[in-house]
């Protein structure tokens, strides 16, 4: 009897460590910021922009966070980042300038911005003979990360704005990353 109960109780705390290292009920702290991020990437649909009728040239979308998501509270950051042509992840806000044949110059504007319930995207294109919203879909990669972490990063001169940079800096400190299926709707 004695070992079926010990054998019992085993697997039970045997289970309990998996679950443990499959969340983020046991974060790791770093100065008094959580390291554990999230991640996750979707797909901006090129036929979904929506034109902002406020702003000549801006067009815009919204997306729901779920709760696939970690809690995004008052102390959880966004950071955005896109897959851009050359297949490397820029950091979101992103501008790049262009020229015509005439020599007019133009701008192409990508950003965005969150609160605990959406994330939203705009995209702004100025060129004044062909502004249109993207013709192509858009990879996106989000990271929700803590703030007081994120703080104590780039106070500590952590300036980089390579999302491959960023993995690196949460695993050296001894964070956790946790990819999810789209956290957004």
């Amino acid at each position: 009897m004695k070992k079926i109960k010990l054998l019992s109780l085993l697997v039970f705390v045997a289970f309990g460590v998996a679950l443990t290292g499959c969340d983020f009920s046991n974060p790791t702290y770093v100065d008094g910021g959580n390291a554990d991020i999230q991640t996750d990437v979707i797909t901006l649909k090129a036929n979904s922009w929506l034109v902002n009728a406020d702003y000549q040239y801006q067009w815009y979308q919204e997306l729901a966070l779920t709760s696939n998501s970690l809690s995004l509270t008052d102390d959880g950051v966004i950071i955005a980042y896109y897959l851009n042509e050359y297949g490397g992840w820029e950091a979101l806000p992103a501008t790049s300038v262009f020229w015509d044949d005439k020599g007019v110059v133009y701008s192409t504007e990508f950003w965005y911005s969150f609160d605990s319930r959406n994330v939203y995207f705009d995209y702004r294109n100025t060129n004044p003979t062909n502004a249109t919203a993207p013709t192509n879909d858009i990879s996106v990669k989000l990271v929700i990360i803590d703030k007081y972490y994120y703080n104590k990063i780039k106070n500590d001169g952590f300036m980089s704005n390579d999302y491959n940079d960023l993995i690196s800096k949460v695993t050296s400190d001894g964070g956790k990353i946790n990819s999810v299926n789209s956290a957004l709707k």
